[in-house]
């Protein structure tokens, strides 16, 4: 059978969704590392897998716009 992330669907179970969540945000953070060092391939590795963890093209322009601001500390 299928998994709903194979489908391109959400997970129903929270605690999917929550890890799902974890590791999307865990790969905008990393793109977002990657655009400030100046590996554009290795950031969009990063959008790729967000992506695929339900990032809407929203958010990933949202990190490449932070990637291009002042450097925050974002707990990386």
């Amino acid at each position: 059978m299928e998994s709903d992330l194979a489908r391109g669907d959400q997970p129903q179970d929270p605690i999917a969704r929550a890890a799902d969540l974890r590791q999307l945000e865990s790969h905008i953070a990393d793109a977002v590392y990657y655009l400030r060092h100046s590996c554009e391939p290795c950031a969009e590795r990063h959008f790729d897998r967000a992506r695929r963890h339900g990032a809407s093209e929203e958010q990933i322009e949202a990190a490449r716009l932070r990637a291009r601001g002042p450097e925050e500390d974002d707990g990386v």
